[in-house]
């Protein structure tokens, strides 16, 4: 018995280490409020990889998460958006996108709900659902017009 005890805390030493020079993925919710055609909720997250290495981050088919409004919490399943791979690669010092939904269930209010995602320690961010932004009105990129340069007056003669 002791002498698997042992091997048990070495065995532990030695991922400890390794664990700790990993450097984290952080995963941040941009947005949970547009709807898509069928009413689910789109939630739209940012995987940060902080360190400097790539990091390999997988996305399961469906994710457990908690939204609370006015006290009442409940648990409710985010699945991954068809159009999002399983799995991404996330550079150095980068991020990547990745979506999840959550299913619209008849005569529940999400305004002003809370959402959180324990596995990934996301932290609540507020739901207000709303129609999906034409894709034109997110692809817009305003470029100022061009300013000429404005010279100092010459000086006057004496």
């Amino acid at each position: 018995m002791m002498d698997r005890s042992i091997r048990w805390l070495l065995a532990t030493a030695l991922l400890v280490p390794a664990a700790a020079q990993a450097a984290p993925v952080a995963v941040l919710v941009r947005d949970a409020g547009e709807q898509d055609a069928e009413g689910a909720l789109l939630v739209d997250l940012r995987l940060l990889n902080e360190g400097d290495e790539p990091q390999s981050f997988a996305l399961p088919d469906r994710i457990e998460a908690r939204v609370e409004r006015s006290g009442d919490i409940r648990t409710v399943w985010l699945e991954r958006a068809r159009d999002v791979a399983d799995h991404v690669i996330i550079a150095p010092r980068g991020f990547e996108r990745a979506r999840y939904r959550l299913a619209a269930r008849d005569g529940q209010s999400l305004d002003l709900a809370r959402l959180s995602i324990p596995a990934w320690n996301v932290s609540q961010i507020a739901m207000i659902p709303r129609p999906a932004a034409p894709a034109s009105h997110l692809a817009e990129a305003h470029t100022p017009a061009p300013v000429p340069p404005v010279r100092a007056p010459a000086p006057t003669p004496p």
